[in-house]
């Protein structure tokens, strides 16, 4: 596998519109929804520990999601990681930060899905666009589903989350290096509101909606970059995503 770790796996692309103006251009619009499912023989091959690092990843050559690794499975400082890992009792708390709460793993029971680590030294952009061969294209986001880790809950589970303590996830959207849009989401909360909510299950973050909610859309970005507020240290700067969904127009 190369530096770019292309796996080819199950890619859901919905073919919308493709047409053709009079000077002979033809236009296409779709969506792009990225599963991150791994047969059993992919997982033995590539996944340590139910886990596979590689400084980036690419399911369709449009998105790639980026980490601060050295090489294939070693050297992970942080950025995404691929997980296929299940929620168990006996999972250490050290597995439990890279494995989703849910005892399903990936959306839907699928195998695989991402689990992104905040560090000091995270990538610039931790989703990068790379639209080439078109004379023009418009990106456009839709939706994801996340969620907490299994650390977190265990958190809750222990009652170590008190009045005041919450997890915040921001989703800032550029082009080149301007700011088009930034969006937020709490996984954890309880400093908001007067009863704990937590995300234990995949909950779908309707990017597209929040952004209409506040009269915006959100495209024309090349790259996302997360960016998780949270309380105290005891709370790991993580979480799941899976089923990302970006919106596509491209000339060509």
């Amino acid at each position: 596998m190369n530096y770019s770790t292309r796996l080819f796996l199950l890619v859901a692309t919905l073919v919308a519109v493709i047409s053709c103006d009079q000077k002979g251009k033809s236009t296409s619009s779709y969506n792009i929804c990225t599963t991150f499912d791994l047969t059993d023989s992919e997982i033995s091959q590539y996944c340590a520990d139910g886990l596979l690092v590689s400084p980036s990843f690419s399911w369709d050559d449009v998105c790639y999601y980026m980490s601060l690794a050295d090489a294939m499975n070693s050297g992970y400082h942080g950025g995404f990681l691929l997980s296929t890992r299940v929620a168990t009792n006996d999972a250490t708390d050290e597995m439990a930060k890279f494995t989703s709460c849910t005892t399903t793993g990936g959306v839907l029971g699928s195998s695989g899905y991402m689990v992104y680590n905040q560090t000091t030294a995270s990538p610039s952009r931790d989703i990068e666009y790379k639209l080439t061969g078109y004379s023009s294209a418009t990106t456009g986001v839709v939706c994801a589903a996340v969620t907490n880790t299994l650390y977190n809950k265990r958190l809750k589970d222990n009652n170590l989350i008190a009045k005041g303590d919450y997890l915040k996830v921001i989703a800032e959207f550029y082009n080149g290096n301007t700011l088009v849009e930034k969006l937020e989401k709490y996984l954890i909360d309880y400093s908001t509101v007067t009863e704990l909510k937590m995300s234990e299950d995949w909950d779908i973050w309707n990017m597209e909606e929040d952004a209409g909610n506040q009269n915006k859309s959100i495209t024309g970005f090349d790259g996302v970059k997360f960016t998780i507020e949270c309380s105290g240290e005891h709370i790991v700067p993580a979480f799941c995503i899976d089923n990302y969904t970006v919106f596509l127009k491209v000339e060509y």
